[in-house]
């Protein structure tokens, strides 16, 4: 029996931007508790210094810990999509198509930011390391499939069908080549928004730079 199957491409952008919308919102009640509580004039004398220097080391330290403590650098992107599978001992004829749900996930690891404070005091600088890209993965339980020829409808259609999903959204992904990018710069505004909300509590005029991989000269 033909099955209809509504396709839809989900914009990896779009998804970016509502993750982003939580993960500030997270990372912001996270720094609005870690500054704003009961621990605020402790935490600035610790920052700042009763002399009014702002204290380099324990800058360092307190906004490591801020950032590598969020745990909110890996993100998801859902891809829906269908491919032809082909018999190559029939000519390499299209014999059906499958539609699949894939998803694939990229991330920085949070042990390998580094974060500096100048010796003056005056700016913040957080180099990102290199983001991972994990295989993609097809849900099997997603396969939907359109047959030319019934006689491929069996048991062996499944496996077949996945691993040419598989390939189809690794291909896709490569093609593509934004994840790495589009990731990189999430993670830039996750980390500034953060940090900046720390900035902004302080009141001082410190300067944020963010890198990302490769960025810094």
């Amino acid at each position: 029996m033909e099955k209809k199957t509504r396709i839809v491409f989900f914009s990896a952008k779009s998804i970016i931007t509502i993750f982003l919308i939580a993960v500030i919102c997270v990372g912001g009640s996270f720094i609005n508790k870690k500054i704003h509580g009961k621990h605020l004039f402790g935490f600035l004398d610790n920052i700042v210094g009763k002399d009014g220097v702002v204290n380099v080391e324990e800058t360092t330290a307190t906004l490591t810990d801020v950032i590598k403590r969020s745990q909110l650098y890996t993100v998801e992107y859902p891809y829906n999509g269908y491919c032809p599978v082909v018999d190559k001992d029939a000519g390499g004829d299209i014999v059906y198509y499958v539609c699949y749900e894939g998803k694939v996930k990229a991330g920085i690891d949070v042990n390998k930011i580094d974060v500096k404070v100048t010796k003056d005091g005056k700016e913040v600088i957080v180099n990102l390391p290199k983001v991972d890209i994990e295989e993609p993965t097809v849900n099997e339980s997603t396969l939907e499939f359109l047959f030319y020829d019934d006689s491929y409808n069996n048991h062996f259609a499944y496996t077949v069908g996945h691993e040419a999903a598989v390939n189809d959204l690794k291909k896709k992904i490569e093609e593509k080549g934004d994840i790495e990018s589009t990731a990189t710069e999430s993670a830039k505004d996750i980390v500034r928004a953060m940090v900046q909300a720390w900035i902004d509590a302080d009141g001082s005029d410190i300067k944020l730079t963010v890198n990302g991989y490769g960025e810094v000269k």
